[in-house]
């Protein structure tokens, strides 16, 4: 049984709670739309809450809190950092919660998500983009989760092939290192460990394999999110990137770049899975790295390769008409 309560968190008095009784997730709609808390078992919040921000509304500039958010991309310093300070409108389902955030000034874009919970704990959150504008716009959607600190991110690298051509892209951003000690370039994987070194860490890839997972306070998160074969993404085709510094981990998912119509919209689903008592793999073994993610390998990865549609983003829209009240 999903049970959907109101409480207070981190000094925001108006959150909603989503939990099956293990796995909790917790939004605020004092600001965003924001998921602030990913916790099982009643453990650590795997998600950073930072104390200068944690329970602040209002205004004009946009403020660090922490938590999974949406945003649009190719990265842009006005557009992309519009600030989610006010309180967003809400709907409470039985297993979840919609909320709508007012629409952007400077962009004529509104930014909603729904985060529903499964009897088993998997979290679906379904992000959309509206276009409030007179012009088409051009943009991709933008998953961005800020994880707490001290676990290791692993990215499955490709496995799709391709024959003769390359069937991958790494992105790396112009003030990283390619031989920083934090990041490591395996056969199976990619994975970047979040530790206290200061400088910011970025780098992007085409992920066809469609999940990244992160270890953490003895347990694993898994995030799933789609790749479209036909589809161009931003940043050198990255459909996943992840950025760090010595307070956050952020494992951030893409949609392909897609034209949003006046009065039109856009989406897409990440599916979330916790999974506890899995203790983090030794000094990046690959082996070790296969058999601590079987759990979920074994139960969900299909390595299915989607075609891009042209309509809709997302092949799971047609529940999508209850958003609108």
């Amino acid at each position: 049984m999903i049970t959907v309560s109101k409480k207070s968190f981190q000094g925001w008095e108006n959150c909603i709670s989503i939990t099956n009784g293990e796995v909790e997730v917790i939004v605020t709609t004092d600001i965003g739309p924001r998921i602030i808390s990913y916790t099982i078992d009643g453990g650590k919040n795997h998600m950073v809450v930072f104390p200068e921000t944690a329970g602040k509304t209002g205004g004009q500039e946009f403020a660090n809190y922490g938590g999974h958010r949406l945003w649009h991309a190719p990265e842009e310093l006005i557009r992309t950092y519009q600030p989610d300070n006010s309180a967003v409108e809400f709907r409470i389902l039985e297993d979840g919660v919609i909320l709508h955030a007012p629409i952007e000034q400077k962009t004529l874009l509104s930014k909603s998500m729904r985060i529903t919970m499964d009897e088993d704990g998997v979290v679906y959150v379904d992000h959309r983009i509206t276009n409030h504008g007179m012009f088409d716009v051009e943009i991709a959607l933008w998953g961005l989760t800020m994880f707490d600190t001290g676990g290791l991110l692993v990215i499955p690298n490709s496995n799709h092939d391709t024959g003769l051509v390359a069937n991958r892209a790494v992105a790396v951003w112009p003030y990283c290192s390619m031989n920083d000690p934090r990041v490591y370039w395996g056969d199976k994987y990619i994975t970047v460990q979040q530790t206290n070194k200061k400088e910011a860490f970025k780098i992007g890839t085409t992920c066809h394999r469609g999940w990244a997972a992160y270890f953490n306070h003895n347990n694993l998160v898994v995030k799933e999110f789609p790749f479209f074969e036909n589809a161009l993404y931003p940043n050198f085709n990255c459909n996943f990137e992840t950025y760090t510094n010595d307070r956050f981990i952020e494992i951030e998912s893409l949609t392909p770049l897609l034209i949003i119509p006046p009065q039109k919209y856009e989406e897409y689903t990440e599916v979330w899975h916790i999974y506890k008592d899995i203790a983090k793999p030794k000094n990046n073994d690959e082996d070790d790295i296969d058999q601590k993610l079987k759990i979920f390998t074994d139960a969900y990865e299909d390595g299915e390769i989607l075609e891009h549609d042209d309509e809709c983003c997302c092949d799971e829209c047609e529940d999508f008409d209850d958003w609108e009240d």
